[in-house]
């Protein structure tokens, strides 16, 4: 699984040719630590920042998402990345 992620983040950043990569991140208590508004750490930070240290040239952003949120980008064509954090079979797609 892990390196089905890299493999696509590696396509991701070779067709963004070094564009920022976002990674939106849902703020669940002790996943996510939030800041000012902002995601700062937590297990879901951490262990993005590992997996990123695989791509060094790549800027990564971390922004706050939640499902609806998401889904209504995902709709409009945003592109960014997520990690599936809670399944659903209404929106697993």
């Amino acid at each position: 699984m892990f390196l089905l992620v890299l493999a696509l983040l590696a396509q991701t950043a070779k067709a963004a040719t070094a564009e920022e990569l976002e990674w939106a991140v849902w703020p669940l208590p002790g996943m996510v630590t939030v800041v000012d508004g902002k995601p700062t750490g937590g297990t879901t930070i951490e262990a993005l920042t590992m997996l990123m240290q695989h791509m060094p040239d790549v800027p990564i952003k971390y922004s706050l998402a939640n499902r609806l949120r998401q889904q209504q980008r995902m709709k409009s064509g945003d592109q960014f990345c997520s990690i599936p954090m809670l399944r659903r079979a209404d929106s697993d797609q």
